[in-house]
């Protein structure tokens, strides 16, 4: 198990499930611990499943990588990573301690990085850094961590780029705090997009 994890387990056990469904959770200080655990950690709880799926697809190039937290993780796992942030650890969606190296850079940097796959983990809502990321990149596989469209991450035209030019091969369940309908997606480079993928 990992901290996050672990800390968000004890804020609300129920996590676990990723039923959007289920009622809040009876802490009335969830959203608050909520607050804290997302700057201090990442904005997606990551779980083994998720984890050994990212790190098969390596070596991956990730762009808002935060405090590096996913990166270290899957480093643990055996992945080959390279992560930048614009402000790494300190920045209006996190404070905290950097867990891996996390260099100074922007979207910009996914076009250096055509050999690794690209990761893109809640990437800041309705923003363009996503989609400046994903048009500069020029690698054939992608994994995105976080809401679909009309949620809480990214812009429009980020998730219009991914219908038209990306095939969905993998979804990945990972732990929900109450409300959110966050998902792992992975992505290869297509032009017919799929609709019948294989679910975890």
């Amino acid at each position: 198990m990992n901290p996050l994890l672990e800390e968000a387990l004890k804020v609300d056990p129920d996590i676990i499930s990723a039923d959007s469904w289920r009622l809040p959770s009876s802490n009335i200080d969830a959203f608050a611990a909520r607050r804290e655990l997302v700057k201090r950690y990442a904005w997606a709880i990551p779980n083994d499943e998720a984890l050994n799926a990212i790190a098969e697809w390596s070596p991956i190039v990730e762009i808002g990588a935060g405090t590096g937290y996913w990166a270290y993780l899957l480093t643990l796992k055996g992945a080959d990573l390279v992560a930048y942030d614009i402000a790494p650890g300190r920045n209006r969606w996190c404070d905290a301690n950097l867990y891996f190296p996390v260099a100074i850079g922007g979207p910009e940097k996914a076009s250096e990085h055509s050999d690794r796959t690209l990761f893109l983990c809640w990437p800041p809502y309705d923003d363009e850094m996503a989609e400046r990321a994903l048009l500069a990149y020029r690698g054939e596989r992608l994994v995105y961590i976080g809401e679909w469209c009309g949620g809480c991450c990214a812009n429009d035209r980020f998730f219009d780029l991914i219908e038209t030019g990306w095939r969905l091969v993998r979804e990945v369940r990972i732990p929900q705090w109450w409300g959110l309908h966050d998902s792992v997606f992975m992505y290869e480079r297509n032009r017919d997009a799929r609709k019948d993928v294989p679910r975890d």
